[in-house]
């Protein structure tokens, strides 16, 4: 049976509202100053700032025990919150 507008009751969409609100990160006011940064930079900016600390993204994934394409997925808006951790600590600080 097809999914239609009439089909789905108040209950089942709040249901699902909570799931997602549910799966999204804990963020602090640090966390959402840092995010700000990744937000708003390009994502050229972004990639050149992982190439200047490590040479390269794959560098970057390989070091940082990130699957392959990761940080090209996050940074066209696919969300992953311990790639976004990984790339915020380098645009906020040293590498390491």
């Amino acid at each position: 049976m097809p999914i239609t507008p009439k089909s789905i009751s108040l209950s089942d969409t709040a249901v699902a509202l909570a799931l997602i609100e549910r799966s999204r990160p804990v963020r602090t006011a640090g966390d959402r100053e840092q995010a700000m940064e990744l937000d708003t930079m390009h994502r050229e900016d972004v990639k050149a700032a992982l190439r200047k600390s490590y040479g390269s993204i794959f560098a970057f994934e390989r070091e940082h025990d990130l699957p392959r394409k990761s940080v090209s997925d996050v940074l066209r808006g696919r969300p992953n919150s311990r790639v976004t951790h990984a790339i915020e600590q380098v645009l906020s600080g040293p590498k390491g």
